[in-house]
């Protein structure tokens, strides 16, 4: 478990060249390579984007931030809320055609407490009975964690304690599920045509032929709401001023974290007739900060801590960035509160704080 310091909140925009394409090809970029299809393993906002519309959990949030049914039809809440009983959705299927099952999501479930896996987010499960305990090695016996599939389409969820933000917290990527051939592949495995099975409106074709980005199809075996689109590339560009260009020649359909005033710039740089572009700007809760890893010198942590907190000149690191970003001293950004009781961060890191770093017992050591 790390303790982080959060230095800069993101506001969600995209861009989209219109009129959208509700049929056919689909154009989207991507602002840098994934790490891993693998959803146990995701990083990046790249992994999102891409895992998104290769799956669907049981759960989404809705348009009001509350859990909606996705690949359940239904749950119930049982013992004052300590347990959760989910129905699958009639006709949900993988893309091979075959029935997603109770037992798919528990495989996935399992997976992510395992020890070995090594996943950071097996603690989106400690709320289960018995999950920190196999995650932490003092209990071998999986049997003992509450996660059951009752029949092929129910499963049950025992927790420790009556939780009302344990069914929110199954919307999280890392609790997709995972049919037993995708399981045994291994991490680089997943991203070998043809090999990943998914459950969501999208499957993967082929990389585009480029290899900088990747052609996505529609999941004919999808049961939910059609996505539109019938291809969709992601494609590779890392440089925001070339994607911008490429979205007012009508080369992208969408960009996401471009804002009205990169669409102007663009649009004056291009000679011609470019395409016509509209913006769409809302907040999003996308928060970045500095991890530290206290297994040496945890002694220092608080003045550590403490030092870098009030040195950091965080309005210089967000102009750093390529993209809308705002400095923040608060987890959640005044912006969603609808208030503006947190005091924004100072143009400049304070003189107390550089000196207190250059006091410090010891020298940092980044690696």
């Amino acid at each position: 478990y790390h303790r982080g310091m959060r230095f800069f909140l993101a506001a969600a925009l995209f861009a989209a060249a219109l009129p959208a394409q509700a049929e056919g090809l689909f154009r989207m970029r991507l602002f840098t390579e994934p790490v891993s299809f693998d959803w146990a393993h995701k990083r990046t906002a790249v992994e999102i984007v891409l895992i998104r519309n290769l799956m669907e959990g049981l759960v989404r949030v809705g348009p009001t931030f509350e859990p909606e049914a996705a690949a359940a039809l239904n749950w119930e809440s049982l013992d004052d809320g300590a347990r959760l009983v989910f129905e699958l959705r009639v006709g949900a299927r993988w893309s091979d055609g075959k029935p997603l099952l109770a037992e798919d999501f528990i495989r996935a479930w399992r997976r992510l407490l395992e020890p070995a896996e090594k996943s950071e987010f097996a603690e989106i499960l400690f709320p289960v009975k018995g999950a920190r305990d196999y995650r932490e090695g003092r209990s071998r016996d999986f049997s003992t964690v509450g996660l059951k599939a009752l029949t092929p389409r129910k499963l049950e969820i025992t927790l420790t304690r009556p939780n009302p933000q344990f069914v929110t917290l199954l919307q999280h990527v890392s609790l997709l599920p995972i049919r037993e051939e995708t399981a045994r592949l291994g991490h680089e495995g997943w991203s070998r045509v043809g090999k990943l099975l998914t459950n969501g409106p999208y499957l993967y074709k082929k990389p585009l032929a480029s290899g900088k980005g990747f052609v996505l199809e529609q999941n004919r075996h999808y049961g939910g709401e059609s996505p539109g689109p019938s291809l969709v590339e992601l494609v590779i560009e890392p440089s925001h001023e070339e994607a911008m260009r490429l979205l007012v020649r009508g080369k992208f359909d969408l960009v996401f974290q471009a804002s009205a005033a990169d669409v102007a710039a663009a649009t004056a740089r291009e000679p011609g007739r470019p395409a016509i572009v509209h913006v769409r700007e809302f907040p999003a809760l996308n928060t970045a900060y500095l991890a530290f890893n206290m297994r040496r010198g945890h002694e220092l942590a608080p003045e550590l801590r403490a030092v870098i907190g009030s040195a950091l000149d965080r309005k210089r690191v967000v102009e750093t960035l390529d993209g809308p970003f705002e400095p923040t001293l608060s987890f959640v950004p005044n912006i969603l509160l609808g208030t503006a009781t947190v005091a924004a961060p100072t143009n400049a890191a304070p003189a107390s704080g550089i000196e207190a770093a250059r006091a410090l017992k010891r020298p940092l050591k980044l690696l």
